[in-house]
């Protein structure tokens, strides 16, 4: 079921949304306006011809946004949702993300998704890609911990989820 549009989600219900809109389109193509709005149930605002979108305040001083875009320079469509601090606000730690990264990609995992993971320098792994015909997603982490332990290994959470 879907929220009315403007009511608050909570990052899970970002997560799982996201996931609902992967489940239904066949490529980025698919991803207009209307169609992020019913999934989201957020307003969905038009900047340009091809670029639209929404972003959200959560608590702690953290926000997420949604927003779907050509890259530039060959107008290739993305659709982007990143959790990110709200700038010049010192963001809590985050101690908790439902669903977590390994849940989140399980679920990519379950609608027939491929995955392999991406590397950089010196083999440091930065991310996980998952391939279908049609849609190329990436799946980028984001290390929880709790402020006071900064020692304890912490969960991944999902920082940002690139489609393509």
């Amino acid at each position: 079921m879907n929220a009315a549009p403007s009511q608050d989600l909570t990052a899970r219900q970002a997560l799982e949304r996201m996931l609902e809109l992967i489940r239904g389109i066949h490529g980025i193509t698919d991803v207009t306006p209307e169609l992020l709005q019913r999934t989201m149930g957020k307003d969905v605002r038009r900047i340009e011809e091809g670029h639209f979108g929404f972003g959200q305040r959560l608590p702690g001083n953290w926000a997420f946004s949604v927003e779907r875009y050509l890259l530039q320079p060959h107008d290739v469509p993305q659709l982007e949702l990143g959790f990110d601090p709200i700038p010049n606000a010192e963001a809590a730690a985050v101690t908790a993300c439902e669903p977590d990264y390994a849940a989140f990609t399980s679920s990519l995992e379950g609608m027939g998704f491929a995955r392999h993971s991406a590397c950089g320098e010196h083999g440091r792994w930065l991310y996980d890609a998952f391939d279908k015909p049609g849609i190329h997603v990436e799946v980028h982490p984001m290390l929880a911990r709790a402020k006071d332990d900064a020692d304890a290994q912490g969960t991944r959470c999902v920082q940002r989820v690139l489609l393509r």
